[in-house]
């Protein structure tokens, strides 16, 4: 890298070199001479001492052949040029210093104007190193701005290397370069980046660390320079022709992790010193890039295993909340959940069904609007607002409400906080228990008491009556009115025993227990018959007459003969009780799928359509007030029903007001018996 000195403009010449002013004024007083720089190319040179000399450019060429050598001991060379004697002293392949002309100098005069050459020959070398030096930082500080906005403009730091290669490669005036990385977890490097070179030598070079010069580079972080046509000494390659090259480390704080190799096959000169610092500044930059990237690469993982951790969280988050949203929504009772905001997060079938809203509508709105657009909604809505109005942190239970039309369902509500640490509260959740049936059952057990109670006590006063007189009159008492006593005793001792019956089967049908059936093959006519005579000697009336109907080749059948006989008699009762005097039709015949179908019909009031859903329900007692003031209890069709579904029939009536009602029971062709294992 060649530094010239300032140059100045002659008039009618092309650019001449020539000495600081300061420089040439002190030679002229030191040695009584006047001194020049004559470079390669100069067209004139001025020697404005003697004569104003002016030496041009044939004269330049011949002076500079005539000096051979810029070598510091080398005394500066004796020439004449025009008649004039010079003294000539090179200082560069391209430039020499000149003084004269000398005229009749004496040797003690030469020796002053050789001393003098010397002299300025060191203060030229000193110049040439301080503009070297400026050249160098020069090119190292246009080596970071041109990197500097190669990094901002460029995202791709891949790219961002590549730029900064052949940047180096075209500054430095050779052939090819290449960056090589340390593989991870291996001594072994690779062309990661090349420029210049044929792809099947980055494809093919490998090189361990400490083995040739790149090894040697990346094992001990100093640089190497090499000399055209020399093969250096840590070279492990045998060829004929030897380039320029250097070799640099790329060092990231206190480690290396490749190196940059810069070689050229035709320059003419070796690379200098200058050359190896410039290398190391662009050496530092690709290193810098390269560790941002493997930064970016690791931040880049790091991030992705960060979003594939918080995937997998959101992955379980979601299982679990949809988990508990199957939990929830499966419950049978009705359950919202609303948050600290009270907004509804939450809300299951049941309790959309409870209050009447239309499923999802609800969800993410607050809680009292939403729950308030429809009439079963605003009841609870109402209850909530009263809770939230008192701030209460504990769970809190809500006077009954109910809800629903035309049959209402009562629900206890619950408000329960959800606290997510100390005292705060993150939410709520509001459970609706349906106390419709403990409601049903606490009415049932009054009205079983004062049922019992009532049923039991008309009869039992009568016997005891009846017991009392013929306790006490008993001698006076004829034989005729003593067996009329007698037979309302035992009549009023099987009403309650009647009664007591029906309540212990009530008892097993609301526990849930199956009832016992003894099934087995019964006659047909003659368990109607003895139905038939049972009632008839109980009411002890004429008024009513029975007539028994059995299909032809219906002999006998499946069944609980008690139970289905029970219920032929219940129907019977029913039809002498509540029909005005007349025939009453007792029917058995066949079903098409081969069961059997009894019946009991009479020509009574009838029942009204309203009612005859209701019939078969417990404490059920149908017609208007004459009708309820005869003897009953309402169970007895409750539990009618109850004994033919447990042989897997079916129960029903049909019925027109002022016409009469037809009361039948169907029953299976075949009837399993619990008690029989093989059934």
């Amino acid at each position: 890298m060649a530094t010239a000195w300032p140059s100045t403009q002659h008039a009618g010449t092309t650019s001449t070199t020539s000495l600081p002013s300061q420089a040439r004024s002190r030679f002229q007083r030191l040695f009584g001479t006047d001194v020049a720089l004559v470079t390669a190319g100069s067209s004139a040179v001025d020697l404005r001492g003697a004569g104003s000399v002016r030496i041009r450019e044939e004269g330049i060429e011949a002076i500079m052949a005539s000096v051979p050598s810029s070598d510091a001991h080398e005394p500066p060379t004796l020439i004449e040029q025009d008649g004039r004697v010079y003294l000539a002293d090179r200082v560069s392949p391209v430039a020499v210093l000149l003084a004269g002309p000398l005229g009749d100098l004496d040797a003690e005069a030469k020796d002053r104007v050789t001393d003098g050459l010397q002299m300025l020959r060191e203060v030229y070398a000193d110049l040439i190193e301080q503009a070297t030096r400026a050249h160098r930082a020069q090119s190292q500080m246009m080596v970071l701005n041109t990197v500097g906005e190669i990094i901002s403009r460029e995202p791709d730091i891949d790219q961002v290397v590549k730029d900064i290669l052949h940047m180096a490669t075209s500054l430095m005036e050779a052939d090819n370069g290449s960056v090589m990385l340390v593989s991870p977890g291996t001594d072994v490097m690779r062309i990661a980046y090349a420029q210049g070179l044929p792809p099947e030598v980055v494809d093919q070079v490998r090189v361990k660390v400490g083995e040739g010069v790149s090894g040697h580079v990346a094992k001990t972080g100093e640089p190497v320079l090499m000399r055209k046509g020399q093969r250096h000494r840590l070279s492990t390659m045998t060829q004929q022709r030897w380039s320029a090259a250097i070799c640099v480390p790329l060092r990231i704080r206190d480690r290396v992790v490749g190196v940059l190799n810069i070689r050229d096959d035709t320059r003419g000169t070796d690379f200098t010193e200058d050359d190896v610092h410039l290398a190391l500044t662009f050496a530092s930059q690709a290193a810098l890039a390269i560790e941002n990237k493997r930064l970016v690469e690791k931040l880049t993982e790091r991030v992705a295993d960060a979003q594939s951790e918080i995937l997998e969280i959101n992955q379980d988050l979601t299982q679990i909340r949809e988990r508990l949203q199957n939990i929830v929504r499966s419950i049978a009772n009705p359950v919202l959940v609303a948050d600290a905001e009270r907004t509804l997060m939450l809300i299951n079938r049941s309790a959309e069904e409870a209050l009447g809203l239309q499923p999802g509508l609800a969800l993410m709105r607050p809680i009292v609007p939403a729950l308030s657009s429809t009439e079963e909604g605003k009841v609870l809505a109402e209850a909530l607002q009263k809770v939230f109005a008192g701030e209460t942190t504990e769970t809190t239970e809500t006077p009954e409400i109910a809800l629903g039309s035309p049959v209402a369902r009562n629900y206890q509500v619950h408000v329960s906080p959800i606290y997510s640490g100390g005292e705060t509260v993150d939410g709520y959740v509001i459970s609706m228990l349906d106390v419709t049936e403990l409601r049903e059952l606490a009415a049932l057990k009054s009205e079983v008491v004062s049922l019992t109670s009532h049923e039991l006590k008309t009869p039992l006063t009568a016997i005891v009556g009846f017991a009392r007189t013929l306790k006490d009159k008993g001698d006076a008492v004829d034989d005729q009115t003593r067996g009329e006593f007698l037979g309302i005793i035992l009549n009023q001792a099987a009403r309650v025993n009647n009664l007591v019956t029906n309540l212990l089967d009530l008892s097993k049908i609301e526990a849930g227990r199956a009832l016992d059936l003894n099934v087995r093959e019964t006659s047909v006519p003659d368990m109607l018959l003895s139905a038939v005579t049972a009632v008839r000697e109980a009411y002890a009336s004429d008024t009513h007459e029975f007539r028994v109907e059995v299909a032809d080749g219906l002999s006998s059948a499946h069944m609980d003969a008690d139970k289905i006989e029970q219920v032929v008699i219940n129907f019977l009762t029913n039809a002498v009780k509540y029909s005005d005097p007349g025939e009453v039709l007792v029917s058995a015949c066949h079903q098409a799928d081969g069961g059997l179908r009894l019946s009991v019909t009479d020509h009574g009031k009838g029942i009204s359509e309203e009612e005859l859903p209701t019939v078969f329900d417990r404490f059920q007692r149908v017609g208007d007030k004459s009708h309820r003031r005869k003897a009953g209890h309402g169970l007895g069709l409750y539990l009618c029903k109850a004994f033919v579904e447990a042989h897997g029939g079916d129960i029903g009536v049909t019925s027109k007001t002022g016409e009469g009602s037809t009361f039948y029971l169907d029953l299976p062709a075949h009837t399993a018996n619990p008690t029989d294992p093989s059934s």
